[in-house]
């Protein structure tokens, strides 16, 4: 069982690497743009990308200006996101915070002008 929990979390890891490189299929960049598009981010517009990972969908709605907050359970995933955006000519800006998708969502109600979880994956299970 131990080599089993080890084994998962070794492949979760390496996850974002090969997550990220399907920017390079037009029907990927096509569906994070659909997304983008069906929050109709505003300037100044706050929005929550719940499953960020390394962080496509929060690049598209930051160059229109939106303050973005990124949550995700995963670290290394996050590590991408964050070099990726700290190269990043950013207009709007963005926060993002490693989350137990287990936790109550750390805002109140009403104070988000929209939501997307795009490519949510199965939270592995530990045990």
């Amino acid at each position: 069982m131990r080599f089993r929990n080890v084994l998962n979390d070794w492949l979760w890891m390496l996850y974002p690497f090969f997550y990220d490189r399907m920017r390079i299929f037009p029907s990927y960049i096509e569906m994070m743009e659909r997304v983008a598009e069906s929050l109709s981010p505003k300037e100044n517009g706050v929005y929550l990308d719940l499953g960020c990972g390394t962080g496509n969908l929060i690049q598209l709605l930051i160059s229109k200006g939106a303050v973005v907050y990124g949550l995700d359970y995963s670290f290394s995933a996050l590590k991408v996101a964050y070099s990726k955006l700290k190269g990043q000519k950013i207009t709007g800006s963005v926060r993002i915070y490693l989350f137990k998708f287990v936790d109550k969502l750390p805002f109140k109600d009403e104070s988000l002008d929209g939501i997307s979880s795009a490519t949510y994956r199965p939270t592995p299970c530990k045990g």
